[in-house]
């Protein structure tokens, strides 16, 4: 949020990698709208869904975590890994940092004109 502003609208499930209430009370504070993904639906979502499907087979079922500072530290690597040297077929075998920064260079003229109206 810091980085690129609040989102204008929170979509999430209430499955079991989520701690719902806590985000559901901060999306209350945040005065953000609520959009929950019916339970059983997981279609709604794919690419949330697909991101934990990785995240679980890539990360958590080949890895025994000792405390929290070691997941942290394994989820750090983690995140790192699959933004920055993963290639994303979905994005043109593109990284999604890569990805993110070629967008930024192709619309930055587009966002100036936009802010300067």
């Amino acid at each position: 949020m810091l980085e690129r502003g609040a989102p204008a609208v929170l979509r999430m499930d209430n499955g079991p990698e989520f701690i719902s209430k806590e985000l559901e009370n901060w999306v209350s504070e945040q005065e953000l709208v609520q959009a929950f993904i019916p339970a059983g639906q997981p279609w709604h979502n794919g690419f949330v869904e697909s991101l934990h499907n990785r995240m679980r087979d890539e990360l958590f079922e080949d890895n025994l975590f000792y405390d929290i500072e070691d997941a942290r530290a394994g989820l750090t690597w983690w995140s790192h890994r699959y933004n920055n040297e993963h290639p994303h077929s979905s994005l043109g075998y593109m990284t999604p940092n890569a990805f993110a920064d070629q967008w930024k260079k192709e619309n930055e003229m587009e966002t100036a004109q936009v802010a300067g109206a």
